[in-house]
């Protein structure tokens, strides 16, 4: 299973289990990764911007887009208390708490949901 913004609500797929904790955390991480690279496009949109006038209005909506992604991030890696290092069974236990959950999961679908929001402007842009 890979838990997406639906799964981390489940309670059932979080027991109190190191082993089932480590791979969700990684799955989790995973999305942040994802998230965190969302500056690498909000910057080569506005590096186009700047050679391309007629697309530079969404083209920077995207890249703002982008940033606001970014920035969902931190709300991810905040819901545990920050990073949770290699053997530190105390801080991945908090991935079993539903309210750290909820909270990356609301984070998971503004994350979401700026990535739609950029496509969209990359469209206009390209029309």
């Amino acid at each position: 299973m890979k838990p997406g913004p639906s799964e981390m609500r489940r309670d059932e797929d979080f027991p109190d289990d190191i082993g089932v904790l480590s791979e969700r955390k990684m799955v989790q991480y995973d999305a942040m990764c994802m998230v965190s690279e969302r500056g690498h496009a909000a910057t080569f949109l506005r590096e186009i911007a700047a050679y391309e006038p007629a697309m530079a209005d969404e083209l920077e909506a995207a890249a703002k887009c982008y940033d606001e992604e970014g920035a969902c991030l931190g709300k991810m890696h905040e819901a545990t208390g920050g990073y949770i290092p290699p053997g530190d069974d105390e801080k991945l236990r908090r991935l079993a708490d539903p309210v750290a959950r909820q909270k990356i999961a609301e984070a998971a679908l503004q994350a979401c949901d700026k990535d739609a929001q950029a496509a969209d402007h990359i469209e206009r842009a390209l029309a």
